[in-house]
């Protein structure tokens, strides 16, 4: 480095000690490596900010898509109750057609009243659920009874669960397990409710036709049959995976006597939370 004193006619130059220039390279090159850290730390902070807004995003529009989903039922369902009521208008059976009108007004109240939650509390949810159950009971001329039982060490109002996720399980012991029952078998659908560690736990048990009984019936009656319940139920699930939520586990048991089907037992275990509402 050098200095320069002087006017025109006299150049006088002074050369600075080493150890200055030591300093002055050594001052450059931290400024350089401090500019690139807060540069770094600049574009690192936007890029995670950007990240955190477009997960946010995701949940959202997860929430939305959930909430939207939580409000439908089978359309085959909805369109049979329909017949239900016109049958029984048409028969005269004014008192039968009235109570099955009010579960049924009942029920599309339950299921909208829930339809903007992700988590609803166990008991509405088991209300739901039985009501769901009856009005099927009746539309089909009670070719079926069924019992729910809670634990009595559950305590269902202190938990919320994923709306509609149990649903169509029962919906499908129905309508595969036990109407595909000859018609000397009355058909008995068990439902119960209890914990297990964090888990709340539901069994749907049915004494139907089993699955492999009823996959070659579908083939045979109805080519190309989809089930909606069940298609409804795991677009939930997947939507409770990008929510980041806990999905449920399933289990699916075939139940054998006499190396004959008996029926299907389905287990849920759900990761219960506390109901918010306490």
């Amino acid at each position: 480095s050098i200095i320069l004193f002087g006017g025109l006619s006299t150049l006088v130059y002074a050369i600075a000690p080493a150890s200055f220039i030591i300093a002055a390279i050594s001052y450059t090159i931290v400024g350089f490596f401090a500019d690139i850290v807060f540069f770094s730390a600049a574009v690192g902070y936007k890029i995670h900010k950007e990240i955190q807004e477009k997960a946010l995003l995701d949940k959202q529009l997860a929430e939305v898509q959930l909430t939207a989903l939580s409000a439908q039922m089978n359309p085959h369902f909805l369109f049979n109750c329909m017949n239900s009521i016109q049958k029984y208008v048409l028969k005269n059976e004014k008192e039968k057609a009235l109570a099955f009108l009010q579960n049924f007004s009942e029920l599309m109240r339950i299921v909208l009243d829930n339809s903007s939650k992700v988590r609803v509390p166990l008991n509405e949810e088991i209300n739901m659920l039985e009501k769901y159950t009856l009005l099927e009971q009746q539309r089909l001329d009670n070719r079926f009874d069924y019992i729910f039982t809670i634990d009595p060490e559950l305590q269902a109002d202190f938990f919320e669960i994923p709306g509609m996720i149990i649903q169509p399980y029962i919906e499908n012991a129905i309508w595969h397990g036990l109407m595909n029952l000859p018609a000397n078998r009355k058909g008995m659908l068990m439902v119960k409710f209890s914990n297990l560690d964090k888990f709340i736990v539901c069994n749907i048990e049915d004494n139907g036709v089993g699955r492999k009984k009823v996959a070659s019936l579908q083939k045979e009656k109805i080519p190309g049959y989809k089930s909606y319940g069940m298609d409804i139920s795991k677009k939930r699930l997947e939507l409770l995976k990008l929510e980041k939520e806990p999905v449920p586990e399933v289990l699916i048991e075939d139940l054998v006597e006499n190396n004959e089907s008996c029926g299907t037992r389905v287990t849920l275990f759900i990761i219960a939370a506390q109901n918010q509402l306490l």
